[in-house]
């Protein structure tokens, strides 16, 4: 199972991401993001519109490889920050169809969306992590992280029905050591 982003992939990702690097940056640290991921801004950084003009302008100049590289860096760089940055940028990519895990743009679609309707954010989240984990050939990750999404849809179950505080003797405690 994998999945390659093209070239509008690419452009939606880059262009919500650079609408986030904006919504919670300045325009001097912004500049530091898109440096780090391999953009140079030019001419005027005291006002937003002909800086990103630049960027974006660069952007488009790129290969698909650069291009990927790019949003790879600038995902890691907003994801690494504060919790509401991350959380942020998290709904604005699943809205765009994708999650980012593990370094990897793994589209929302890859699951039934019927039933992802029905999981808890952080289950679905850690789906998506274990898909991630599995494309990237990390069998006991991806185990790991499915584990966590069946701990997470059991523990939603509680609260909602109001069963008290589920514990790990609750669970089958499927951890990765486990099956080994």
């Amino acid at each position: 199972m994998s999945y390659e982003l093209n070239e509008n992939d690419l452009n939606r990702i880059y262009s919500a991401l650079a609408s986030e690097v904006q919504r919670h940056f300045n325009i001097t640290p912004a500049a530091i993001v898109f440096r780090a991921a391999g953009l140079l801004p030019s001419g005027d950084q005291q006002h937003w519109a002909p800086m990103m003009s630049s960027l974006d302008t660069q952007f488009r100049g790129f290969s698909p490889g650069e291009k990927l590289r790019t949003v790879r860096i600038l995902a890691q760089r907003l994801v690494e920050g504060r919790p509401e940055t991350r959380d942020s940028v998290a709904a604005l990519l699943r809205g765009h169809g994708f999650q980012f895990v593990d370094g990897a743009f793994i589209p929302v679609s890859f699951f039934d969306n019927r039933e992802a309707r029905y999981l808890p954010p952080s289950a679905l989240s850690e789906i998506s992590t274990a898909l991630g984990r599995l494309v990237a050939g990390d069998p006991d990750g991806a185990l790991a992280s499915a584990c966590s999404a069946v701990e997470s849809a059991a523990a939603q179950v509680y609260r909602t029905k109001s069963l008290g505080d589920i514990t790990k003797e609750a669970l089958c405690n499927m951890s990765g050591s486990n099956f080994r």
